[in-house]
C-alpha cells in the first residue's frame, strides 16, 4: 500500500511540475523539481511528463475549437485542472508550443547523450519554458 502512495505521489508531482512550467509559477517549478529529485525520478522522467503536458496544450491549441478538443482528450483531463488547463491555453499559442516541444525534445537527448549533468539540463529547460510562459 505504501508503495502504492508513493507512486500516485510522483504522478501528482509531475503533474504539478507540468502545470508550473506551463502556468510560468517558478517557485513551483523549483520545489517541484527537488521533490522529484528526493524522491529518484530521473531528469528525463520530468522532461517526459512536461513534454505529454505540452503535447496535450498543443492539441487543443491547434483545434479551431478548443472546448471541443478539450472534450476529446484521452485520458481526459481531470475536472479539477480544467481551469488552469484553459488558462494556460491562453499563454502558450499553438506555434510557441510547437516550439517548446522542440525545446523540450531537445533537452531529452542532450540528457542521454552529452555527458553533462542531465538535472542541469532539465533544469534550464523548465526555467527557459517558465519564463515563456510569462511573457
Amino acid at each position: 500500500l505504501e508503495d502504492i502512495n508513493d507512486e500516485l505521489a510522483v504522478v501528482v508531482a509531475l503533474d504539478d511540475l507540468a502545470d508550473a512550467v506551463a502556468g510560468g509559477e517558478h517557485a513551483m517549478v523549483g520545489r517541484a523539481l527537488v521533490r522529484l529529485h528526493l524522491d529518484g525520478v530521473h531528469p528525463v522522467g520530468a522532461l517526459r511528463a512536461v513534454e505529454r503536458h505540452f503535447q496535450r496544450l498543443h492539441q487543443v491549441a491547434a483545434s479551431p475549437d478548443a472546448e471541443s478538443a478539450l472534450t476529446r482528450l484521452r485520458p481526459p483531463l481531470f475536472f479539477k485542472r480544467k481551469a488552469a488547463f484553459m488558462a494556460q491555453l491562453r499563454c502558450w499559442p499553438a506555434q510557441t508550443l510547437a516550439a517548446a516541444l522542440d525545446l523540450l525534445l531537445q533537452a531529452e537527448i542532450d540528457c542521454k547523450t552529452t555527458g553533462l549533468p542531465a538535472t542541469t539540463i532539465c533544469g534550464q529547460v523548465l526555467t527557459r519554458l517558465t519564463a515563456a510562459a510569462n511573457r
